[in-house]
């Protein structure tokens, strides 16, 4: 796991790219249980965030574009 997020100021909840699930140079996006790692020293997905960094951009930018 890669973090590079976090989801919002009100969640700790890091946000990863999941290394151990990429296909080639890419990888899912997952938001990981902060708890879990700090009391458990275990890691456990939360919740899937994108099937890939392009997939998550896609969707922002569609998003985006929804609002404007």
């Amino acid at each position: 796991m890669y973090q590079f997020g976090l989801r919002h100021e009100a969640n700790y909840d890091p946000v990863c790219f999941d290394m151990k699930e990429r296909n080639g140079e890419d990888a899912p996006i997952v938001q990981l249980d902060h708890e879990e790692i700090l009391i458990r020293s275990r890691i456990r997905v939360v919740r899937p965030i994108a099937s890939s960094l392009c997939d998550f951009m896609r969707s922002a930018i569609d998003q985006r574009m929804l609002v404007a």
